[in-house]
């Protein structure tokens, strides 16, 4: 077992509540950045990303409104949509050769690539085979979601883990600050929470590449832990709980009786590599962990 994905649940630390993926009018966001920035503060953010398309929006000064403003930019390559988080340039796309070329080029300033909603964009898993040293794919996009209703991309990534590679899972707003009569406001719905020394970029960034968070737009997972052949799980009180393992393994609590359940654990299985949390409230909003891998089979490269 990788000891990090579960040491980091028991090791001490502040819980940062943060969104990755947010635009403004430097962009096609109907909000100023500075605005973007009072908005997610005052719906209890610790940290945001402005990720405008093809341009980095800064803002001076490390902490902007008591929040942690952290540079980056979305940067589309054919139908690739790709997060760069801690970027100190931007990317210019007309410059690069390929998908990979805008991945390598993030990594290389010290950020990380996120690819951003595979459903929306039609991705499948030969588009993820020809690309590495992404950290991770958005699993939930809220403006995807209010939209065109494609803001889940849990089955593209299944299909990564499944074909042996570590890939970490994001919920992320993608804010443009957009609604109608029949659709919310896509900022503020969805979240990571990063357990981190400090509130700082060098400490998020760093807690984030080793996979020290859970996504949510709802519930709280507090505790994972492995012992005895078993996992277990405490949330706050959920409807249903998922232990999602590979292809047909695993195993679902569903509330009954008791209306809510708070936690749960499962016996391992030999043929479970891995196994991710699903905690899942009554309005379906989710909490889900990253993997928990078993066996050295994962490359944890991020990449395929």
């Amino acid at each position: 077992m990788y000891k990090q994905d579960v040491e980091f649940w028991r090791s001490k630390g502040v819980w940062y509540k943060g969104n990755l993926h947010t635009h403004t009018t430097n962009s096609d966001g109907d909000l100023p950045p500075i605005e973007m920035i009072k908005s997610y503060k005052s719906n209890g953010y610790d940290f945001l990303a402005l990720t405008d398309h093809d341009k980095l929006t800064k803002v001076e000064g490390v902490l902007s409104e008591n929040i942690l403003v952290i540079h980056g930019e979305e940067i589309a390559f054919s139908k690739y949509h790709i997060l760069g988080i801690n970027l100190n340039k931007s990317i210019d796309p007309a410059k690069v050769i390929n998908a990979q070329d805008v991945i390598n080029k993030i990594v290389s300033q010290g950020g990380i690539a996120i690819i951003a909603h595979p459903y929306w964009s039609g991705l499948n898993i030969n588009d993820f085979k020809v690309l590495n040293n992404y950290i991770g794919i958005e699993i939930f996009n809220t403006s995807c979601h209010y939209s065109i209703g494609k803001g889940f991309s849990l089955s593209h990534w299944e299909d990564i883990l499944l074909a042996g590679y570590r890939s970490y899972g994001f919920f992320n707003d993608d804010s443009h600050w957009h609604f109608n009569e029949h659709r919310p406001n896509d900022a503020c719905g969805s979240w990571i929470m990063v357990k981190a020394q400090e509130l700082t970029t060098r400490n998020i960034i760093g807690a984030i590449k080793t996979g020290n968070f859970y996504a949510s737009n709802g519930p709280c997972i507090e505790n994972i832990e492995v012992k005895n052949g078993n996992i277990y799980v405490k949330c706050s009180p959920v409807k249903i709980i998922n232990f999602i393992g590979p292809a047909s393994s695993g195993e679902s609590f569903t509330a009954i009786q008791s209306k809510t359940v708070s936690e749960a654990g499962h016996k391992l299985k030999s043929s479970e590599n891995y196994i991710r949390i699903e905690c899942i409230d009554h309005e379906g909003h989710y909490a889900i962990s990253n993997p928990v891998f078993f066996k050295e089979d994962h490359q944890n490269t991020n990449s395929i």
